[in-house]
């Protein structure tokens, strides 16, 4: 669900330049669009200027106002007649280093509001740069299918297929937290735009993928996931049924494979050969929904091992 706004903003500011006569929406127009119009970075922006806001009242030295207080009345008594007038004046002062405690609360507000907002920006952009790369490979497709393009265009179009992808891996991935990951294509009919979708794909969510191209010699593979020390195997697949090609390369890649790496299997027809992918030991995905889910469920998977390390750690410094 996350991901369906930003790609009906991509259509609908597609649709926009369209309609207005202007030139074909370029990749770049698109990641600022997004920047500057998604309503999520709007929002994140405005909670910066609240969390500033409240260093600001932080910031005041005196939090609660003087008071002066007047009394004035007259006393009558035994004959004689007298007017009573009392003051008084009070300030309450902090001490203990009260104040700079409130004003570091309210920059470190800032700072989490500021990560925040740049988290939310990158899965925007993220998303809308996803969006771009598998409608700019379907439309390439088509082209290429009814003959409007020559195959050399079609290589002109993976080079920028392949530099929007490199943007996506540039400022999807949160560096401090990611893992690796690497893609490739099973079998003989697998298109490279597929491939790089779901690279794309996987970059968004928050991984550092390492697309290592189509077709690519499965010793190849192999030393790449070694020399990356990646925990994961990314295939993109698109064999019609009954091809027997998949079953057979993927037994061998798999054989090749340290038993801790998980190979997944991700394309239209991964349900097809389901039986065959899971009798290798790898995962069957439909599609770069079921992936996203997949990829959220090791980040958070890994992200419990690591606080359950952490407060182990703690527990035995404090013995």
């Amino acid at each position: 669900m996350r991901w369906r706004l930003p790609l009906l903003c991509f259509v609908w500011l597609s649709g926009s330049s369209s309609a207005s006569g202007q030139t074909s929406l370029t990749f770049e127009d698109a990641v600022q669009r997004a920047r500057v119009r998604a309503p999520e970075i709007l929002a994140a922006a405005a909670r910066i200027d609240e969390a500033r806001g409240r260093v600001v009242g932080a910031s005041i030295r005196w939090r609660d106002n003087p008071m002066l207080e007047v009394d004035a009345g007259p006393r009558i008594g035994s004959g004689q007649r007298s007017a009573d007038l009392a003051a008084a004046f009070g300030q309450t002062f902090e001490t203990g280093g009260q104040r700079d405690a409130r004003i570091l609360a309210a920059q470190s507000d800032v700072s989490r509001e500021q990560a925040l907002s740049e988290e939310t920006a990158r899965q925007i952009v993220s998303a809308v740069a996803v969006s771009y790369l598998r409608a700019v490979g379907l439309q390439e497709r088509v082209r290429l299918l009814d003959g409007s393009v020559r195959r050399s265009h079609g290589l002109l179009a993976h080079a920028v297929l392949r530099r929007v992808l490199d943007h996506i891996v540039a400022t999807a991935t949160a560096p401090l937290d990611s893992r690796d990951l690497v893609v490739t294509t099973l079998g003989s009919h697998a298109q490279e735009v597929d491939a790089l979708v779901v690279a794309a794909a996987a970059a968004a969510e928050g991984w550092r993928v390492t697309y290592v191209g189509s077709r690519v010699p499965a010793d190849d593979v192999v030393d790449t996931l070694e020399h990356l020390e990646a925990p994961l195997l990314v295939l993109s697949l698109a064999a019609p049924p009954g091809d027997r090609e998949v079953p057979r390369e993927l037994r061998r890649l798999r054989a090749m494979l340290p038993a801790p790496i998980e190979v997944l299997v991700v394309g239209s027809t991964a349900d097809v050969h389901r039986s065959s992918i899971v009798d290798t030991g790898a995962t069957p995905l439909g599609g770069l929904t079921e992936l996203r889910a997949h990829l959220r469920e090791r980040h958070a998977a890994a992200r419990g091992a690591r606080r359950a390390r952490g407060a182990s750690r703690r527990r035995a410094g404090a013995r």
